[in-house]
Parts: C-alpha cells; structure tokens; sequence
C-alpha cells in the first residue's frame, strides 16, 4: 500500500516580517512546510461523514497530504492475547485515505483495561467519555504486551505512514485518565518502549513524542507542556527515545505572526527546554486551529486569514516538520467550541462536506504566495 514518496509542500513566501527564526535560507524566498495535514473524525460517534467522504475531501483542499488518526488499542485487542485487529481502521480511514493519495500520520494510544497494571481509571473521565484512556502499567507484562502492539502498527503501517506518534497529549489528564495527574516518567518509560519496538521493525519510520496540549498550567489534573518536557529530558535520554518532539500550540484567538502571540511563544517555550538539554530534536505541529462557534470563537473569514499565516508562519521555521489542522470536518451541528475547529462544515447525510472560507485559503496558501498577514 505504498503511495509514493514523503511529502513536502513548497510554499513560496515573502519573508520579511515572517517572524522567522534564524537558520540557513534553503532558497530566494522559498520555504518548505513538511506533512501538512488535516485530523480525521471518521471514527467520531457518530461519524460526520464516511471515510471515503473525508478522504475525498481532504485531498481536494491538499492534494498527497498527512491525515492523522488515532489507533486506539483497546479497540484493535481487547482481550489479552487475542489476535491484532484492525480492521476498523482499514476500512474507516486507512483504504480511503490511501486511495486518495494520502498518507497516514497514526497515534498509538488507549491500553485495554487488562493492560493497566496497577492503574486505575478516573470516574470522571469514565462518566465524560464512556471509556478511559489509559496508559499500560509500568510493570512487565502490561509493557510486553504494549511493545507487541506498537510493533504490529508499525509493521502493518510503515510503507504508507509519515511518523508515529506516541500518545496524544500525555500532559493532560483528559488523555491520560488515571487518579493522579499525568507522569512524565510513566510516559517516558512508555515513549521509549514504543521507539525501540517501532525501531525494530522499520528503522527509517521516524517515532514523535506524543503532541504536548500548551493550553494548560500545571494543577491536579494537567502538567504545563514545558514542566512536562522538561521532565521528560530528565527521566530519560530523551532524545534517543524520540525523532521529534509533538506540540499542539492552539493560539486561542490571537493571530499567528505576532511574535509576541501564544503561537510563537509555545513554540519558543518548548525550544528553549530543548535547548536547555542540548538538543535539536525537530518539533511536530500535530494540532494547531480555530474554532468557529461557541465560547472563544472567530469568525470563518479570521479563521481562514489566520490559518493561511499560521501556515506561512510554520513554513519559514526550520525546525518545523509537521503541520497538521484540526480538524477537517467540524465533528457536528452544535454550537461549541470544541466541534467546530473544521475548515468544512459537518454534511448532511448523503451530501458532500460545505467548505468555509479557510477550505480555500489553506488550498491558496499551500500553493501560491505567501499570505498577506
């Protein structure tokens, strides 16, 4: 299921008043944002759209981009020692996707509750969701049986997929449901048991770390991203552990090119731990957008001028490898913020996705001039 060589977008942009960093200048005015791409809902309950829906979809706003998705292992092995199952993932998202010339970016998360060793799920996560996301224990055989999973992932996947991502923001307790607040010790030990398994069965597969949520102080139930990074950098060799370092940095309603605005400085936050240990792990964008309804929204036409600069914005930064929007699809009709980050709004059944503005503007900014911001 290969489909054809890893991605990178050329963007070609004006770079005075870029907020860029400095780094060598690959070209006159020329910039390259790598996997840039979209978060799929198809496994929303219930889906927005089909897969194939989706994936059409996508590929007509980015033609041989990332889509990102979670494998939840819960879902593929419920019970200890029962056979891998994927096919949920096949035929929801993976066989569309492929078809359409995209390439999967996959999140490894969610252990099954006979892999939780000691832990134990918080009610209230439990109550909010109707399941736990759970990391494995820490003790042997909860890691076993995690490395053996992580391992047929990246066998199953590796032709097709761009990276895989560990866990999807381990810093916040809505992702990572025990009683206490998320462990970055406990993630580290995961991380690295994830990089090795991956590692040994398709070197050249490049393993993020799993995309930090910046939105939060730490407090009882989140770790602030940097505390969380750095204490990653202290539990382990952390970069032997990792080819990037995940970051979700939503810019509330700010603009991105303001140097000073939340874009830039939760990215600049995060390097300067990473500097701090001597390292130059790239980062991943795995999350960035806006909403359009509820509690903090912009309007679609902000939305749309602030996703073609953020886009911009990451092209001129070269320790960017990644840009991934969420989402593609608002994942339904209410008027929340939390489901109507998409740049296509949520389709009636049987009908095709309506594009809002930002659906153009994504397309105009990933192929032609740089934005005017």
């Amino acid at each position: 299921m290969t489909v054809g060589v890893g991605l990178a977008i050329l963007i070609t942009s004006v770079l005075a008043g870029c907020g860029a960093d400095s780094g060598p200048d690959p070209g006159p005015g020329e910039r390259r944002v790598q996997n840039f791409g979209f978060t799929n809902v198809a496994s929303n309950d219930p889906p927005v759209a089909p897969g194939g829906v989706i994936a059409a979809s996508q590929a007509k706003i980015a033609p041989e981009s990332v889509m990102r998705f979670t494998i939840q292992w819960r879902i593929v092995q419920p019970q200890p020692g029962a056979p891998f199952d994927f096919t949920r993932y096949d035929e929801e998202i993976v066989e569309s996707a492929l078809a359409e010339g995209l390439k999967p970016l996959i999140v490894v998360s969610a252990a099954p509750e006979w892999a939780w060793g000691d832990e134990q799920c918080d009610p209230v996560n439990l109550r909010a969701r109707g399941y736990c996301i759970m990391p494995p224990g820490q003790d042997a055989a909860s890691l076993a049986a995690w490395r053996a999973f992580v391992t047929e992932v990246a066998r199953r996947y590796a032709d097709d997929a761009v990276a895989i991502e560990i866990w999807n923001e381990p810093n916040a307790g809505g992702f990572w449901n025990t009683l206490d607040r998320p462990d970055p010790a406990h993630y580290a030990d995961l991380l690295c048991h994830g990089h090795d398994a991956i590692n040994g069965v398709a070197p050249d597969l490049p393993v993020v770390s799993g995309g930090l949520a910046t939105s939060f102080a730490t407090d009882d139930r989140h770790v602030a991203a940097s505390d969380f990074l750095a204490q990653l950098y202290q539990a382990v060799d952390f970069a032997s552990c990792a080819d990037g370092i995940g970051v979700h940095p939503y810019p509330g309603q700010e603009p991105p090119e303001d140097p000073d605005a939340p874009f830039h400085q939760r990215l600049d936050e995060l390097r300067a731990i990473r500097e701090e240990n001597g390292d130059h792990l790239p980062l991943w964008i795995t999350e960035f957008g806006y909403s359009t309804r509820g509690t903090g929204a912009i309007s679609e036409e902000a939305q749309a001028q602030h996703l073609a600069c953020a886009v911009a914005e990451a092209a001129a930064m070269p320790d960017v490898r990644s840009f991934v929007v969420h989402t593609l699809i608002d994942r339904g009709t209410a008027a929340l913020a939390e489901l109507s980050f998409g740049v296509l709004r949520t389709p009636q059944p049987g009908l095709a996705p309506e594009p809002k503005p930002a659906a153009d503007a994504l397309t105009r900014a990933l192929s032609g001039p740089r934005p005017a911001c």
